[in-house]
């Protein structure tokens, strides 16, 4: 599959509603509960998304527009949210 920057706009703006509507309501233990080792939990994986939005894909958008091709892009740590103390649902997004 070809990358279409309109085809990748369809997911991303779905991705906020589809994800309130699985996990509006859950309780704790859904939310925090592990597959097995080396597993992440539902508000890991959230935070995870968060995180690579306000730290990986914005600040990447700002780079290209700046730089364009001319440098590559800085490192960014997709495990750097596990190093936090993990918030509750709640606290990731009020509405939940």
């Amino acid at each position: 599959m070809n990358f279409q920057l309109h085809e990748a706009i369809e997911i991303l703006e779905r991705t906020p509603r589809t994800l309130d509507s699985f996990l509006n309501g859950l309780s704790d233990s859904w939310l925090t509960c592990k597959e097995g080792e080396n597993t992440w939990n539902v508000s890991e994986v959230v935070e995870h998304l968060i995180e690579g939005e306000i730290y990986n894909w914005i600040p990447r958008l700002e780079f290209i527009l700046k730089e364009g091709d001319r440098n590559a892009f800085p490192a960014f740590d997709r495990f750097s949210h596990l190093e936090k103390k993990e918030r509750s649902m709640n606290e990731l997004h009020p509405n939940c």
